[in-house]
Order: C-alpha cells, then structure tokens, then sequence
C-alpha cells in the first residue's frame, strides 16, 4: 500500500521568497475558442507572482489565434505577469517536441505544471499539489483526476464521460495505493524538473509522450502519486470525427512504448521484479483491443461451424459484458446507458483493433498527430445555469466561465412547483419578478421577497404566454415584454398596468435599461434594436 506522503503543515508558514519557482507551461495548437480561457486560468494560480512563470507553447498557423494568444499575453503582462509565447518554425515532434523546445528555458523552475488548451485548474491547483513534491524529493509528478464540463452534451460525452471516470476513479487510484505503476495523463500534472532532466526530457519518437515518460520514470526508480481529491475541468472531443482521431492516437502510442521499453524495463535494477511483472501487464493490456475483437471473431466463427457451441459462447459473451457494464459503476448516474455502453465499446474494437496494429508495425499513420478539436466551454452550460450565482470581480469575458469566479449565493428547492420561470430581474427594493409558465400554457406574474422568497403578490393565471423579458424600470415598475403577440405591458410592483401597446413589434426578443430615461428593445427577425424614453 502506498500511503499519502506527508503535506508541510502549510504553504503559508513561508515567506513569499521562500516559495519554488513554478513554470506553468499551456501548450496549444490553433484551438481558438479555448486559448483565452486557459491563459486566464494559468495566470490566476494562487502562487506569488515571483514565483510563477507561465510558458504559453504556442504550435498555431492560425493567424487569428495567434493574434488572439498574443492579446491575451500582452494584456497578462501589463498586470506583472510574468508570461511568455514559445513558437517553434516547425512542428517535429508534435507536442513532445513543443515540451522538449521549451524544456532548456524553464530548468530554473523546481516545477512544471503541465496543462493542454481544454483544461480549466482551479486557483488552488498548486497549493494542492505542490506540497507532495516539495516534502518528497523521490516523487517525480503529481497527477489529477480529470472531470468534464460537457460531459452531458451528448450520447458521446456520456459514453467518454464513463470510460474515463472508470480510468480515474479506479484503474488510477487502485495502482497508486499499490504503489504499482501508474501513468502521468499528459496534463493536469505537476512534475519534478529534475526528474523530467533526469529520465532523458520529452522525446519525440511515440504518439504519448506522457506513458513514455511515465515508464521511464518508473523503472529509474522515481515515484508518483495520484490525487482523486483533487480535480482539474477538461473538455471531451464532442463530435466523432474528434473522438476517432483521439482514440486512434491513444490505442496506437503505447503499442509504440510497448515496443521501445521492453528490454530498458527488464534491464532495471531500481524497482523489484513483481513490479517488473505488472509493467509487462500493463503493456500487454494495451493490446487487449486486438485481442477483444479476435475474440468475438473466433467465438462467432465456432458458434456457426461447431454444434452445441452456444453455452460456451454464451459464458465468454456474458464474461465480457459484466466486465464492460462494471465500468458503469464509477458515473453511477448513467447507470441506465449500461447497455449502450457495451454496445459502443464493442462498436470501438474494430477501429481500436486497426490503430493497435498500425502501432505494432509502426505504419505512417502511427507517426501522425492530428489535433484534437476544441470548442471551448459553452456558455449555455447547463451546470452553471442551473445555480443561481453571482460574479467575483470578472477581468475580462472569458474568465466569467472559469469555474473559480462563481460563488453560490442562495439556493431555492422547490420555489416554483412543476413551473417553468422564464425570467427573474430585481428591482431595488430586493423584491424579485418571475415571469412563470405553467405546464397547462398559463401565464402569470409573481413578485416574491429576496431575503423569503415569500410571494407578494401574483398576478392571475392567463393565457399569455409572457416572452423571456422582465426588465425593472425606475419607480419600482416592470416592463414585460409577450413574443406571441408582440404585447408590451409596464406594471408596477401591486401587478397593476400602467401602460400596454398592443401588437407593437412581433418577435420582440430583449430588453435593457440604458439610463433613468431610455430603454431599448430588441427585436428578431428581422433583428432590430428599437429605443424609447420613458414617460
């Protein structure tokens, strides 16, 4: 068993001179919709601005996003971040090369904390994770579990989200606590610089350089550990195009390390022979796509030529159906996709089966790397949107999405019973509107107490169908605005109407208050921007 090395009492008994120098290196290739949310994330670590160095390895064509990295870098730099760009004039190496290019500039860091575009740590990131390597000088990195922003986007992020909660929650974690060999997931870590130096730095001749470093590590005698409490947000590739070209690229790269490490892991003399053993499982298991679909292939074969076949087919199907569906048990809340789950494992073998042997013969498809898309988090994310929360002090429009700058205020269950609120504004007298619409298609209009959320009064159920927009005017009145109709009510805090237009503009869409005075409305289709003064 591997216990949990032992923390410092804590980080903040030192001086900020005292703390290790910390090279955060972001590395990113022409991801555009995630560059700017990383870069934020990177500069806003809690760690002494002394001490912390943020590499941007940028592997771009884009013009756009070069510009767009260049921006954001820039505007870091005016606050006293000390943060710079690492571009190469060729590609050799892909992202180990990126690692390997930037590595000489950084051996002044005791530290590297390795992040790809798509991950999101939280500002405590390092102060989690550096006290492991600071009170243990044999450790080589620190390693995260992985959760996902979008892991409920779509039947494939379901399907991702269990694969890899079944890799962190328990393949990860149960090798750690064993003290048997676990691999670096090649972000979200942090490592030790002189064991990155020591192991002979990133090379470039696999497709994961992150397993290649880790077995290197291993059987030169360094440890690691594994931290499930600690968490760094990611993103899963959410179209299949994505996802193929990621699991081609993860089955092929360690049938490569299988290749390079045989002999180098037999020959060590720091780690005993049972680890040995377990290494050698390790790697083998990185061939059981091909041996899962030679399997199903002979089973069926002998199921059609063989009489009396079927009991044996059925035990080996029903044996790797209880394996696959015990992988559900680690996203409990899918546990009603279990069946899926077998169905698009199994529906992975072939493509797994050819990206195996295109690693065994080492084909030209073995050397490519092809770039996982990126789309950034939405901001129509569920997770956030589901709480009601409040801003802390924002900088720029893509840190609002950095989960580390929202605070949960207040939360109401069961406020509204089997209703939809469509819109809720507060007025200055912390008395709060719902524009609601019933299951049944009625609409009415409730003012509710912030502090209780006890109503003060509603308005009768009817039957219009108010539009998402309830926009609080000076003098404690509200202005609604109806989509069916194109109706614009104002009314006052008794829910008495004060002024009505009827059928104004079909399709109004938004409101805002410019000033005391004006307010302006949008409309769509056409899409118009229309501005009044209040009288």
């Amino acid at each position: 068993k591997n216990s949990d090395p032992i923390l410092p009492s804590s980080l903040d008994q030192l001086d900020k001179d005292d703390y290790p120098l910390v090279a955060v290196q972001v590395l990113m290739c022409n991801e555009i919709c995630s560059v700017e949310s990383i870069i934020d994330c990177a500069c806003q670590l809690d760690w002494p601005q002394t001490s912390l160095f943020v590499q941007v390895l940028d592997d771009s064509s884009d013009k756009q996003t070069m510009e767009t990295i260049d921006n954001r870098v820039e505007e870091w730099k005016c606050r006293g971040i000390q943060i710079d760009i690492q571009r190469r004039k060729n590609h050799h190496g892909f992202k180990a090369g990126s690692l390997q290019h930037a590595f000489p500039l950084c051996r002044n860091a005791e530290y590297l904390a390795i992040f790809d575009v798509d991950f999101l740590p939280k500002s405590d990131f390092l102060h989690k994770t550096v006290p492991y390597l600071i009170n243990n000088p044999n450790l080589a990195f620190v390693q995260t579990r992985w959760t996902f922003f979008n892991a409920k986007e779509s039947f494939l992020t379901r399907m991702q989200e269990i694969a890899l909660n079944f890799h962190h929650k328990c393949e990860q974690v149960v090798r750690c606590w064993l003290s048997l060999f676990f691999t670096f997931n090649g972000t979200g870590a942090v490592w030790r610089t002189s064991a990155i130096k020591r192991c002979g730095g990133w090379q470039t001749d696999t497709l994961v350089e992150d397993l290649d470093i880790s077995f290197r590590a291993h059987y030169q005698g360094w440890t690691s550990i594994y931290l499930e409490h600690v968490e760094c947000q990611n993103e899963l590739p959410p179209t299949w195009s994505a996802y193929l070209s990621q699991q081609y690229r993860w089955t092929c790269g360690p049938v490569q390390v299988i290749r390079k490490s045989i002999r180098p892991l037999w020959r060590s003399k720091h780690i005993g022979w049972h680890k040995k053993v377990f290494c050698y499982w390790y790697l083998l298991q990185k061939l059981n796509n091909l041996i899962a679909f030679g399997y199903f292939f002979i089973l069926t074969f002998c199921l059609y030529y063989i009489a009396d076949f079927s009991t044996i087919y059925l035990i080996g199907f029903n044996v790797q159906l209880i394996v696959t569906i015990l992988h559900v048990v680690f996203t409990p809340e899918e546990w009603y996709m279990s069946i899926l789950y077998v169905f698009f494992e199994n529906a992975m073998l072939l493509h797994k089966a050819v990206a195996t042997v295109a690693g065994m013969f080492n084909y030209e498809s073995a050397k490519q790397w092809n770039v996982t898309p990126k789309y950034g988090l939405k901001k129509n994310n569920q997770d956030m949107l589901n709480n009601n929360i409040t801003l802390n002090s924002p900088s720029t429009m893509s840190s609002l999405w950095q989960p580390s700058t929202w605070t949960l205020k207040d939360k109401w269950e069961n406020v509204i019973n089997k209703d939809y609120i469509h819109c809720i504004k507060i007025n200055q007298n912390q008395i709060v509107a719902l524009s609601i619409t019933l299951y049944q298609g009625n609409s009415r209009i409730e003012l509710r107490n912030l502090s209780s959320m006890e109503v003060v009064i509603s308005t009768i159920e009817s039957d219009l169908k108010f539009y998402l927009c309830l926009l609080s005017l000076p003098a404690n009145e509200w202005l609604i605005t109806e989509d069916n109709t194109g109706n614009m009510i104002v009314m006052n805090d008794n829910c008495e109407i004060q002024q009505q237009r009827i059928g104004y503009c079909n399709k109004l869409k938004n409101a805002a208050l410019i000033n005391d005075s004006v307010f302006v409305l949008q409309t769509a289709k056409p899409s118009q921007l229309h501005f009044h003064t209040l009288k």
